[in-house]
C-alpha cells in the first residue's frame, strides 16, 4: 500500500473493517502505525482548537476522535493477535508469509519467536528429548624445563624392517541409530512427527474463514428535527443532511448529542 501521505479515518475504518473479517493478516501501509498516530493528533489539535465554540461542531469532533482511536486499537489488537501465532508457528519450523509486517511487527515477531523457541527448546531437554555431550576441554600444561645434566643415548643398533606390510584401513564401526539418542523416538522425528504438540499449516486457508473479531454494531435513534443542519460524517461514516421536521435514524452518539441541545426529540412508537 502506498505511504509517505496523510492517513484518514476511512483508511482506518477500512484497516479495522479487513483485520475482523479475515484470518490472515491483511496488507497494510507500511507507515501505518506513524500515520495513524499523526491522524489522531491532528483530530485532537481540531478538538482544542473547537473549545469554547459551537457545542455541536466541539461535539461532532469528539466523537469523530473516539471513532478513529477506537478503530486504531482494534487494528493494533486484532494484527498483534495474528502476528502471535505466526511467531509460535515459525518457532516450530512452521513457515510463515512476513511480508505484510511494518517494521514495528518485524521486531515484535521476532521478540515473540524468540520466547517461543526457548520454551520449546527448555521443554524438550526436561523430557529427555534432547540430550547434551560435554565438551572435552584442554588443560594448558606449562613446558618443563630441561635439567643441565647431560645425557647419553644409549649405543644400541636399531635395524629397520626390510618391509611393512601396507594394510588399507578397515570400514568405522557401525553405531546402531538407537544408542547415538537416549530417546528412541527422537528417530521418528522428534516432538513434531509425533504429534505431540500439532502445530496447524500458518498458509492454509479455510474456504469460508470465519471472523474472529466482530463487527462492533452501531446503534441508532430515530428522532424529529425542530432545525436545519447542514451536511457532516456520522461515526458510521455516512454522510447526513438534516431539516426541519426530518424523522431520521441518526447513530446514537449524534443523536444523544442533538436532543440534549434541544435541536431534536426522539420518536417513540406505541
Amino acid at each position: 500500500m502506498a505511504q509517505g501521505g496523510r492517513t484518514t479515518k476511512e483508511e482506518v475504518t477500512s484497516a479495522r473493517r479487513a483485520e475482523a473479517r479475515y484470518t490472515q493478516l491483511q496488507p497494510v501501509r507500511k507507515d501505518f502505525y506513524a500515520a495513524t498516530a499523526d491522524l489522531v493528533r491532528r483530530t485532537r489539535a481540531d478538538r482544542d482548537k473547537a473549545q469554547g465554540g459551537d457545542d455541536f461542531a466541539l461535539s461532532m469532533l469528539i466523537a469523530n476522535l473516539n471513532s478513529i482511536q477506537s478503530s486504531a486499537t482494534d487494528v493494533l489488537k486484532m494484527r498483534l493477535s495474528k502476528i502471535a501465532r505466526m511467531a509460535v508457528a515459525s518457532a516450530f519450523k512452521t513457515d510463515v508469509p512476513l511480508d505484510d509486517l511494518t517494521a514495528e511487527e518485524h521486531e515484535y515477531f521476532e521478540r515473540v519467536r524468540a520466547l517461543a523457541k526457548d520454551m520449546l527448546n527448555s521443554f524438550e531437554r526436561e523430557c529427555g528429548m534432547k540430550t547434551y555431550s560435554p565438551q572435552k576441554i584442554d588443560v594448558y600444561t606449562a613446558p618443563q624445563t630441561a635439567p643441565d645434566v647431560p645425557v647419553t643415548a644409549p649405543s644400541v643398533p636399531v635395524t629397520a624392517p626390510s618391509s611393512v606390510p601396507k594394510t588399507a584401513p578397515g570400514p568405522s564401526p557401525e553405531v546402531p541409530a538407537e544408542e547415538m539418542f537416549e530417546d528412541p523416538d527422537m528417530l521418528d522425528g522428534g516432538l513434531m512427527d509425533d504429534g505431540d504438540i500439532p502445530v496447524d499449516d500458518f498458509d492454509a486457508v479455510p474456504p469460508e474463514p470465519k471472523p474472529e473479531f466482530e463487527e462492533p454494531e452501531n446503534r441508532y435513534i430515530t428522532v424529529r428535527m425542530f432545525e436545519d443542519f447542514p451536511q457532516f460524517v456520522g461515526p458510521d461514516d455516512r454522510n447526513y443532511t438534516l431539516h426541519r421536521e426530518d424523522v431520521a435514524n441518526l447513530p446514537e452518539a449524534v443523536a444523544n448529542i442533538l436532543i440534549s441541545s434541544g435541536k431534536c426529540a426522539a420518536v417513540k412508537y406505541e
